[in-house]
């Protein structure tokens, strides 16, 4: 369990040297957005499902439901939303984070499942 959350950290932790921001993504070409969006998509699912095995899911979206860029950015666009409305600048925030709130704000887990997970701050 710990190799799995550790895996999970220094995942997470390459990625952020290549993070794209909500603001980087208006200025950037859709089809690099895309292409980012599509790894995070990917880096989520296999994180999720290693989580899962240790009963320590961060989300817990129905199993027939596959994460696709249209609901990713969907996540994106209601996350920002959100935040705006929330007095914070989504701007400055990641993509891969707008999509994981987004995730966990929809798909929350029951209170067993949830212990010791981080909960969202923006």
């Amino acid at each position: 369990m710990n190799k799995a959350i550790l895996s999970i950290f220094f995942l997470f932790s390459i990625s952020t040297s290549f993070a794209m921001t909500y603001g980087d993504s208006k200025k950037t070409h859709p089809r690099e957005v895309d292409t980012y969006i599509t790894g995070v998509i990917d880096g989520l699912e296999f994180s999720q499902k290693l989580l899962e095995s240790s009963q320590m899911a961060f989300y817990c979206k129905p199993k027939n439901l596959q994460l696709t860029m249209g609901n990713a950015k969907n996540f994106i666009e209601n996350t920002a939303r959100d935040m705006r409305i929330a007095g914070y600048i989504p701007e400055n925030y990641e993509l891969s984070f707008l999509i994981f709130d987004g995730l966990k704000t929809t798909f929350p887990c029951n209170q067993a499942m949830q212990e010791g997970a981080p909960q969202s701050q923006y």
